[in-house]
């Protein structure tokens, strides 16, 4: 961002010189009305009236270099002179993006290298020898042709001073022929061309176009705000937009002309060079794996001179040699190995690739030629282009159209504003005062004037008063000797110092009264005598009378007036009501919210003595006291304060809504977590006991005399009672338990269902909750039907699992113990290939304490069929 990047030293810019130049200078620089039209996006910028700043800069730039001009004065055609801005506007012009598209014309497809092997009687295993006329049984034959893809070379043709053939290498001293082998053939060597996996495709370049883009940002500078941007976003103008609007309207940049310089405008000299792209691999290959020619980047493209190439592959010493040229080759035999085959697109590589380890520059590679980007090949419609980036300099005359804003002219005198006119009657003598605003940023002194009044006893006619900028100031009219509720009628006019009228209204007033005119707004006028009548048997408020006074509301009838106090007092009610329902949340603070808590779930009770029990509800499904079934807390205390602030609105609808009895309430259940499945436990108030009670921790309850009654607490005990000797028929458990330890276990004393297991092997796999979540894994022990999630499942069978605390609810899940190892036969019978369970979380199950006891246990029920072998 711009904040970001000027120095320090911009504010000082500013202030200091109308226009600062980095080659980049205003031509010119006017203000016109909103009614005059220079652009195509004159209807977009005329959407909200506001004058306008013409400004045609011209720029000159080239890529990574950034300029910026500060505009203090525009010229104004209204004024014949120029104008100071308030708020002086900073144009910063960079450009963003400049670059050479060169299209591209496929010419051929030319190898990495061509490379020649020999066989003879010393490197090769039962060489047969070579003959023109089979030579294509070990080189080949090209397709279509009958050229071969080698020749013979005999040792008849080697030098006499050496031993070995120059071309081949073999041992031509060795004149011993294994038997049935033609002499002739068996010492002659066989040479044959082969070509390397990679390939490259030959591109011919054409005259490269520019591109270019130019960001422009404008912002305004004040002192207190610092920069402020214009517009939300840059705008980006150049070949592709010659002219852009801002996205909001406000600003409009075009180009006008466009002069480039043709220095370095060809780095790639199209008319004599060629590009060599390689061909990539059709297969898939590792990274690693591939040539080093296509590890590499677009910066590794090959720049060659036209000379180096043999399109038609029949010149030695090519690039693009082909088997014509290899096999046609003069005194070939003569020749040491590999000739024919130099200059070709992997010695140019390996040429720069030398250079770029030296750190030297580099002669073939694109990069060495030009800067690129990181993907400079562009796929068009109908062909291939090559991107490089432009470092020509970019010559411009830009026209831009800035909305005035907060940027106003600082003329003098130019618009006044009457923002009030108030009349007030004070014993004889009626007094007039009128507010002039002055909109300008300079200082002006104005002439106010009433004329045109019915009535000529005004003391004085005119007056003067000098407003500072944006600011107001009173001149005052005192009339005497009216007649009583006389109407009087008058124009007042505001005058520059050039005597021009730049305001003016009509207004109206009557004898003892108060009036007020504010701006557009039309008078309103009051009696005296009733504003002291009200003011002192009503007891009105200061700022009301004063709202009265100014003429916001006509009196105690108005009907604003009624709806003010009506809404005040709503607000207060919803203020009082949630302080007390922070000290009284039942009694007063759920009262009259049934509309918003009828269909509100409790997880647990909000009372802290009443949170070791399970929810309780009545008849209507509502949550009540698990003993006394009173009313109980549904929300929290923040909660419902909350709620209450604006029960003075609520109260509007609640009360036809208790008028026809339409307040019902339904039967839920509390929720479970997501994606967990609820799990129905019988109600333990079948067995005429206290919900999900632990015995061990009624004595830490505080069963106070507000909570529990008497009575109510006897029966508590009763069941608590009954709960101990219950368990101490279980004899087996008596024997193996002492008291202490039985009385801190907690167990379900419901009769046990139809087919599940009971008595002393029941209770010996019950557990304390805090040892069931310790424990891993943990046993659910299912009596219903067969799943069908499960292979031969029984209609009782047992799964393990994990079991996790969630706030205060405990789910059951399966974790890793997701594959059926057993089925259920009776007896639980390994599976010969046990299997995946194809919905685990059709097993995960949201428990109460009381759901935990009744289903987990330590060890297995039933016959488990996930157990780990």
């Amino acid at each position: 961002m711009l904040l970001s990047t000027l120095p320090c030293v911009l504010g000082w810019v500013l202030f200091n010189a109308d226009v600062t130049v980095a080659k980049l200078g205003i031509v010119e620089a006017v203000i016109h009305t909103c009614s005059m039209k220079t652009s195509q996006h004159e209807e977009a910028l005329n959407d909200s009236c506001q004058d306008r700043i013409d400004i045609i800069l011209k720029t000159s730039v080239k890529l990574k270099e950034s300029q910026f001009v500060t505009v203090n004065k525009v010229y104004s055609p209204d004024d014949q002179e120029d104008v100071k801005l308030l708020n002086p506007l900073l144009i910063y012009v960079h450009l963003k993006n400049a670059r050479l598209i060169y299209p591209l014309k496929y010419l051929q497809t030319v190898n990495n290298k061509a490379y020649e092997v020999f066989f003879h009687k010393d490197n090769t295993e039962n060489y047969q020898g070579c003959k023109e006329s089979s030579i294509w049984k070990m080189c080949g034959k090209m397709s279509g042709s009958d050229t071969n893809k080698g020749f013979c070379c005999s040792c008849d043709d080697y030098r006499n001073d050496i031993s070995y053939h120059i071309r081949s290498g073999q041992d031509c001293s060795d004149k011993i022929t294994p038997w049935q082998k033609d002499p002739s053939a068996y010492h002659s060597s066989t040479h044959c061309l082969r070509y390397d996996s990679v390939w490259y495709h030959v591109y011919g370049l054409k005259k490269p176009s520019k591109e270019y883009d130019i960001s422009v940002e404008i912002y305004t500078f004040n002192k207190a705000e610092g920069l402020t941007p214009v517009t939300e976003n840059n705008i980006v103008v150049g070949t592709s937009s010659s002219s852009l609007l801002s996205s909001n309207n406000k600003v409009s940049v075009s180009i006008l002309n466009i002069q480039t310089n043709p220095k370095n405008e060809d780095p790639l000299s199209y008319k004599r060079n060629v590009i060599l792209i390689p061909q990539q691999i059709g297969r898939k290959v590792d990274g690693e794996q591939l040539p080093l020619q296509l590890q590499g980047n677009a910066s590794e493209f090959l720049v060659l001179n036209r000379d180096h190439l043999a399109l038609s592959g029949g010149v030695c010493d090519k690039v693009g040699v082909s088997y014509k040229a290899f096999v046609d080759q003069r005194h070939r035999c003569g020749k040491p190995a590999q000739s024919c085959l130099w200059n070709q697109p992997m010695q140019f590589w390996l040429h720069d690739i030398e250079k770029q380890l030296q750190r030297k520059p580099t002669k073939y590679f694109l990069s060495g030629l030009a800067e690129i980007n990181s993907d400079p090949l562009i796929q068009q419609p109908s062909s291939l282009a090559l991107s490089v980036i432009s470092k020509g300099r970019l010559t411009a005359n830009l026209f831009i159209q800035v909305k005035v804003g907060n940027t106003f002219p600082a003329r003098q005198g130019r618009t006044a504003q009457i923002t009030k006119i108030a009349h007030t009657y004070e014993g004889k003598t009626s007094t007039v005062s009128v507010s002039v605003y002055n909109p300008g940023l300079v200082k002006e002194t104005y002439t106010v004037s009433l004329h045109s009044c019915n009535t000529s006893r005004v003391t004085s006619q005119a007056a003067h008063v000098a407003v500072p900028a944006h600011h107001s100031s009173d001149a005052v009219f005192r009339f005497k000797g009216l007649a009583g509720h006389q109407l009087i009628i008058c124009t007042v006019s505001v005058s520059n110092h050039l005597q021009h009228n730049v305001s003016e209204r009509t207004f109206w007033f009557r004898e003892e009264e108060t009036c007020i005119c504010i701006e557009n707004i039309s008078c309103t006028c009051q009696s005296q005598r009733f504003h002291s009548k009200l003011s002192i048997e009503a007891g009105v408020l200061p700022f009301a009378q004063t709202l009265l006074l100014q003429g916001y509301f006509s009196g105690p009838g108005d009907r604003r007036f009624v709806i003010l106090l009506i809404v005040l007092l709503l607000i207060i009610l919803g203020f009082v009501k949630g302080l007390l329902s922070l000290a009284f949340p039942v009694q007063i603070g759920q009262c009259g919210l049934c509309l918003l808590l009828r269909e509100k779930p409790l997880d647990t009770y909000y009372e802290r003595e009443l949170e070791p029990f399970d929810i309780t509800y009545n008849e209507e499904g509502i949550p009540v006291h698990p003993v006394n079934h009173k009313p109980v807390q549904l929300l929290s205390r923040c909660e419902l304060m909350f709620l209450n602030l604006f029960f003075g609105f609520y109260i509007i609808f609640i009360l036809p809504h208790y008028l026809l009895n339409k307040c019902r309430r339904h039967r839920h259940q509390p929720p479970c977590p997501k994606n967990v499945t609820e799990t129905k436990v019988d109600s333990p108030e079948k067995t005429e006991r206290l919900q999900s009670v632990k015995p061990h921790s009624l004595s830490q309850i505080n069963l106070k005399s507000s909570v529990m009654s008497k009575s109510e607490k006897e029966l508590v005990m009763e069941i608590y009672k009954k709960q101990k000797q219950k368990l101490l028929h279980h004899k087996e458990v008596s024997k193996s338990l002492s008291k202490n330890e039985m009385g801190s276990y907690r167990y379900d004393i419901t009769p046990p269902d139809s087919g599940r297991q009971t008595g002393p092997d029941l209770f010996t796999h019950k557990q304390t909750l805090k040892s069931l979540l310790q424990t891993d894994p943990v046993y659910c022990n299912i009596d219903g039907e067969p799943s069908v999630y499960l292979k031969n499942s029984g209609d009782k069978f047992s799964l393990c699992g994990t079991l996790a605390k969630e706030k205060r609810k405990f789910v059951f899940q399966l974790g890793d113990y997701t594959l059926q190892t057993y089925e259920n036969v009776g007896y639980p019978k390994l599976l010969s290939r046990p299997q995946r369970i194809i919905h685990p979380i059709s097993f995960t199950m949201c428990l109460t304490s009381v759901g935990v006891h009744r289903m987990i246990t330590a060890e297995p029920l039933y016959p488990c069929l996930n157990r780990k072998s």
